[in-house]
């Protein structure tokens, strides 16, 4: 399952000084969540297939299916 990330909302901060008000605003990109998640997901998807390939060897194979499981994209949770 692929966790997206949402952009936050921006924040808008105002402090009463001395001299005055002080006013920060901390604004996100719009395309901040759409941006990490396709990044994160293409870490995931290397980080995936290091674990199998360094792990290949140690997988017992009389069938095969052990190893094709890591291949395979999992089912969504409705269709298990």
């Amino acid at each position: 399952m692929i966790k997206k990330i949402r952009t936050p909302a921006d924040k808008r901060v105002k402090v009463n000084m001395e001299g005055g008000e002080v006013e920060a605003v901390l604004q996100w990109r719009k395309d901040f969540g759409t941006r990490r998640t396709a990044g994160f997901q293409a870490a995931q998807v290397y980080v995936d297939s290091e674990v199998i390939r360094l792990s290949d060897p140690l997988t017992p194979m009389r069938t095969g299916t052990l190893k094709k499981s890591g291949l395979t994209p999992p089912l969504p949770a409705q269709e298990r």
